[in-house]
């Protein structure tokens, strides 16, 4: 169901010129899924900083293997967010605005409620663990259907970290 439209867009700017404050203000009106390659003390999970860290424990000289160990991994940060999503749009008077906050404030929420830790890092690494990534793909599906009606953005804020990430261990066009 994701993979249907297939539509992206690229916010490119200098540092500063407002592009995650544009992003803020979509996700403030729609919808969404925000992740940060690079979270600071305060603001964003560290759902994917957890990711990166499991997966350097896991890859192998196998980059076609390394690559599939990657999406499986990466579909568990996905689920994470979106079943926390959906179980907090349970609550009538949640809205966008509060699904923003809880993702890019939720450890200073959590503290507020004697929670210390990254929910979305925590449910992500349960998820890695315990599911085979078969059900993950269908319940990625089952919960996005519910929100897709409309635009549905991810946004992956920092993405050019990337790039350094995990360097050598996956084929590109460039280094097969």
């Amino acid at each position: 169901a994701i993979g249907r439209h297939n539509r992206m867009v690229v916010i490119l700017g200098t540092s500063g010129c407002g592009k995650t404050r544009t992003c803020f203000e979509l996700l403030s009106l729609k919808w969404g899924l925000y992740f940060l390659v690079e979270p600071g003390d305060i603001i964003g999970s560290r759902d994917l900083v957890c990711v990166i860290a499991y997966l350097q424990q896991k890859l192998t000289r196998d980059k076609s293997m390394n690559h599939t160990l990657a999406l499986a991994v990466v579909r568990c940060a996905l689920l994470s967010q979106l079943l926390i999503l959906d179980y907090c749009c349970r609550e009538t008077s949640f809205n966008p605005h509060c699904w923003l906050l809880l993702q890019t404030c939720q450890r200073l929420w959590g503290l507020s409620y004697h929670y210390g830790e990254d929910i979305f890092c925590t449910l992500t690494l349960q998820l890695i663990e315990s599911c085979e990534d078969k059900d993950v793909q269908t319940a990625i599906n089952t919960i996005y259907l519910k929100f897709c009606n409309d635009m549905f953005p991810i946004v992956l804020d920092e993405a050019q970290l990337l790039s350094t990430t995990l360097e050598n261990q996956f084929s590109s066009r460039n280094k097969p």
